[in-house]
């Protein structure tokens, strides 16, 4: 006979988010400090998305990997001057890279976002988002 379990720590859905940061992207001669600003808003944006999801490994995947497509729309359009978007930025979240487990039982979610080889500035750019994420 066949032992059947269910192991609800095991499964997770992930839902993936329309994001609303369609914008038009500025022309790349422009001035840094604005595209860096839009950049900004545009993530945060995609993290307040976020802050009725669990603060788990399925959500910090999903929240990555849409920083990471809204962010190669600025590679694409040579924003940055590295060869690859891995060279270009990096985004980190997570337990051990941006949050401790003290963090996540208080609800609370880090991303962190590196700019590097961004136009116009010189080293790179480290922007930290912080959300709060709604208790149930």
């Amino acid at each position: 006979m066949m032992d059947l379990r269910y192991l609800p720590s095991l499964f997770y859905t992930i839902r993936l988010h329309q994001s609303k940061t369609e914008e038009t992207l500025p022309d790349p001669r422009t001035d840094v400090e604005a595209v860096k600003k839009q950049m900004e808003e545009g993530i945060k944006r995609i993290c307040q998305s976020f802050v009725f999801e669990g603060n788990h490994y399925p959500t910090w995947l999903a929240l990555r990997s849409q920083v990471n497509a809204y962010l190669q729309r600025y590679w694409e359009s040579g924003f940055f001057e590295a060869t690859t978007p891995e060279n270009a930025f990096k985004v980190s979240i997570g337990i051990g890279e941006t949050m401790t487990a003290e963090d996540i039982l208080n609800g609370i979610m880090n991303l962190s976002v590196s700019l590097n080889n961004m136009k116009g500035l010189e080293d790179f750019h480290l922007i930290t988002f912080q959300e709060e994420m709604v208790q149930s």
